[in-house]
């Protein structure tokens, strides 16, 4: 599957840069860098020595695969790691495909996920970390963890303007470790004479001499100088050592040489260091020439470019040093470009880098308004840390603009899945409400986040409440939209579709349709998606169902959906309608993937219900005792959740499904009678009133529903079975039921159906379709399957007998064994065979490892 670029990433910073036409190769430095693996190459020194450029064009003559990430200053470790999954991506599309969708509570946590990902991948690459002007002071502190855990098949370079204060013992305890500094990267003679023949100067020549001798082979300097003197200079006043940044010396007389055309272009493109092609053309405005961008970026003194389909060009910081100094000839000029670059990036969807440029401008009560628009967008993408940003930036410091902040940073909280503290500032929000009644729209608000929050936590009731109260009175303009409202109406369809409650799930979808008002049309196409596939699901049309789970689930990925927003009912639909097409590996593949997304985000519901629909499927593969072991497990992991919640009965539905299987109606009647009224429970209950009452059977089944074709499959096999005895009867009604079930989707659910073996044979002989003629094959199987030792006893055994197998596990002697339990030997002695028989095996040892098996002890 294609992948799109992670939101909120530069993709200039994850692919290297293109070395200029004109550039001068240094191939003979290539030996200076470390070539064993584990290894690492550092880069070190001051800015003009041609750090990066050398290691792009290392990197672009290596036979193994170069990852390139450039780190910024401001980076938060949320967006650092973005870039350097995006910049794996570039290499391998398949890398970290969670991320997105990942909750990362630490920096620690970021790095698990890398070392997890990068364990994946066998073969050997150079990953090349180009740290910029300086470090970003939120990635430093755990900078030795990522260079510690970094894999033994990556070969690492870091380029820096000053040596790394991480350890790099790893590397120098095994002798793979280099350091290249000023000292080699400076030109040589004959690399000078080069540069001079470039440009077309003399180097015998006196002055030009002179002048290059004072940069003492510092690569920029010399080149700037040789430039200089190119374009009619005569002197200069660099010299090294007099002025804390004597490279701006020259980079300001490498500006003065141009054209006054070439300056004013120049200085206009001085407001921003990064630009695009369009976002140059929306700067220079009439200016504007696409061949005079690339003359720039071929020279390759004044601006350099990115490689890759989206070329991205970037001004030399030294020389955009200098733009900055000259930039406060036309201030308004400038406000106006950031604003229309503001617009621009909305246009493409870019909220975080609009409200950089509307900050620019000056335009500082827009922030808000941009964040009314795009704090959806910014929302269902994950990026709650912009959000809680630019909150501070969006309101003033009045007792409005205050709490404007703090609905806007609650939301943040939510969005980063930080629900304890989305919780605590709700309920801050329903303070402030209760204290003036002008206010009581936040109650509102806060119903909203409260939903996501005890939804997630499986405190079922408390969210249904919620939502009610979020969608009970609208508020207008001061209120949530309707986006907000469509959201929250998946959620209730959420909580409908686990509790099976087909009703509420599609009065939920049509009610979100009703809302649709031609706003932020892809989310809430989006979620209605999610909504129709459950929807679907409910009614038995589970091809329908399994194409709009597949269609949001690729929506999700290509728009970066993801938190609140990630498509796990859409994926627990797909899983369940691979399940009805008995494809098992793939819904336990997609179940397991649904079970490592919701874990990551604590969104217990849709964790249990992956995990329950997996160990079913397993129960059915004879795996009892990993089942049995599961289970347990799970309910340790339930009790360990520190809030209130309603998750404990979908533990229950696996434990009673295994209980059947094994003829432990005791055990199942216990768990029925603490369960929620969801289909399953349903379908026993029918059962049971039919043992109670065999006469009303006819009349029951009768009155069963059938409109959707869920119902019509249920009550047409439900008709075939009870007239089992009538052979004519019962295959009519069978046929109707194989029909309408090829048509929509069904397949497992006869698989199932064990007591119509027989006739469903002989339907697959009078009428071999390949959907029949499947259907018996699987169940041939799984009849086969389950007569081996992984099914329910024949012959129950005896009390004693059970009590005689319980002792075998103490590993004491028959003898002692009898003497326990005051039998003689004999007599114990014809209890064991009688328990060998029934459980069919021949030893204590093979007896008590099946009893455990069939739960029997």
């Amino acid at each position: 599957m294609k992948r799109g670029v992670i939101p909120g990433v530069n993709l200039a910073r994850t692919v290297a840069p293109v070395v200029p036409a004109n550039f001068l190769s240094r191939k003979h430095l290539f030996p200076l860098f470390e070539t064993n693996m584990p290894g690492a190459t550092i880069v070190a020194a001051p800015t003009g020595y041609g750090k990066t450029m050398l290691v792009a064009e290392w990197a672009h003559a290596q036979t193994r695969p170069t990852i390139w990430c450039g780190v910024d200053p401001n980076d938060s470790p949320q967006m650092f790691f973005a870039h350097i999954v995006q910049a794996v991506r570039n290499v391998l599309p398949k890398f970290g495909a969670d991320f997105e969708s990942e909750r990362f509570l630490s920096p620690a946590s970021y790095i698990d996920f890398m070392v997890r990902e990068a364990s994946e991948v066998k073969d050997d690459f150079n990953f090349v970390i180009d740290n910029g002007s300086s470090d970003a002071q939120e990635i430093t502190p755990f900078a030795q963890g990522l260079v510690d855990s970094l894999p033994n098949n990556v070969h690492v370079v870091i380029v820096r303007r000053v040596t790394p204060a991480t350890s790099l013992a790893r590397y120098a305890s095994l002798g793979n470790l280099q350091l290249i500094t000023s000292k080699e990267l400076k030109f040589s003679q004959n690399e000078i004479a080069v540069i001079c023949e470039f440009n077309g100067l003399d180097i015998k020549d006196w002055k030009v001499s002179q002048h290059l001798i004072k940069c003492n082979g510092w690569p920029a300097a010399i080149q700037m100088m040789a430039k200089n003197f190119s374009h009619g200079a005569s002197d200069s006043d660099f010299k090294i050592g007099e002025t804390s940044n004597p490279l701006r010396i020259l980079a300001r007389e490498s500006f003065d040489s141009l054209s006054e055309e070439n300056k004013h272009h120049l200085l206009k493109l001085g407001i921003i260091e990064e630009f695009d092609l369009e976002s140059a053309a929306i700067i220079l405005g009439e200016d504007f020439s696409e061949s005079y961008i690339n003359k720039l970026a071929t020279d390759g003194m004044f601006v350099s470019v990115s490689s890759g389909v989206q070329r991205t060009y970037r001004i030399n910081p030294i020389i955009f040093t200098v733009l900055q100094e000259l930039r406060n000839s036309n201030k308004d000029q400038e406000l106006a470009t950031h604003e229309k670059l503001a617009q621009y990036f909305m246009s493409k969807s870019a909220p975080a880098e609009a409200l950089e440029h509307i900050y620019k401008s000056g335009k500082t009560d827009k922030i808000t308004e941009i964040l009314q628009v795009s704090i959806r967008s910014m929302a269902a993408i994950g990026r709650g840390d912009q959000i809680i940003r630019w909150a501070h930036y969006g309101a003033d410091e009045s007792p409005t603009g205050a709490l404007m902040k703090k609905t806007i940073e609650a939301v943040g909280h939510l969005v980063n899945l930080d629900f304890e503290r989305a919780e605590a500032m709700a309920a801050e929000l329903n303070y402030v409400a209760d204290q003036d009644e002008q206010a009581e729209f936040l109650t509102q608000l806060a119903s909203m986040i409260l939903s996501h929050v005890h939804f997630a936590r499986g405190d079922f009731e408390r969210a249904r409440t919620m939502i009610r109260d979020a969608l009970a009175k609208d508020y207008g303009v001061a209120g949530i939209e309707n986006v907000d409202k469509i959201a929250l109406l998946r959620l209730q369809a959420d909580i409908a579709y686990i509790y099976d409650d087909e009703e509420l799930v599609a009065a939920s979808l049509l009610r979100a349709k009703e809302l649709q008002d031609g706003s932020n049309q892809i989310i809430t196409g989006y979620h209605i998606g999610c909504m129709t596939s459950m929807s679907l699901w409910c009614q038995g049309r589970f091809f329908e169902a399994a194409e709009f789970a597949s269609v949001a689930v690729v929506q999700a990925d290509n728009n970066g959906f993801s938190g609140i927003t990630a498509p796990l009912d859409a994926l627990l639909v797909l899983a369940r309608c691979q399940l009805e097409l008995s494809q098992l590996d793939k819904a336990i593949g997609t179940l397991n993937l649904l079970e490592q997304k919701a874990e990551s985000k604590r969104m217990w519901p849709w964790y249990f219900m992956a995990i329950g629909t997996r160990l079913r499927i397993q129960i059915t593969q004879g795996r009892i005792n990993h089942v049995v072991d599961e289970i347990a497990a799970q309910r340790e992991k339930h009790k360990n959740l520190q809030t209130p919640n309603q998750l404990g009965w979908i533990i229950d539905v696996t434990d009673i499904f295994l209980r059947f299987v094994l003829n432990d109606w005791k055990r199942a009647d216990e768990l029925l009678q603490r369960m929620p009224k969801i289909e399953m429970v349903r379908q026993i209950e029918m059962n049971i009133k039919f043992e109670a009452d065999p006469k009303r059977i006819h009349a029951l089944v009768s009155q069963m529903p059938e409109t959707t074709p869920r119902e019509k499959v249920n009550k047409t096999l439900y008709q075939a079975t009870i007239n089992i005895d009538q052979e004519n009867v019962a295959l009519n009604y069978l046929r109707t039921a194989l029909d309408l079930g090829a048509e929509v989707g069904f397949h497992e659910y006869f698989v199932r159906q064990n007591r119509l073996y027989p006739i469903m044979v002989k339907a697959a002989a009078a009428k071999p379709t390949i959907f029949i003629e499947s259907v018996v094959h699987e169940m041939s199987e799984r009849i086969k399957n389950s007569n081996s030792d992984t099914g329910a006893l024949e012959e129950k055994l005896t009390n004693r007998e059970l009590e005689i197998l319980k002792h075998l596990t103490t590993g004491n002697p028959i003898s002692a064994i009898a003497k326990h339990l005051h039998i003689s030997q004999n007599t114990m002695k014809t209890h064991l065979r009688n328990v060998y028989r029934k459980l069919d095996v021949d030893g204590r040892h093979t007896a008590v490892e099946k009893a455990r098996k069939l739960l029997l002890i």
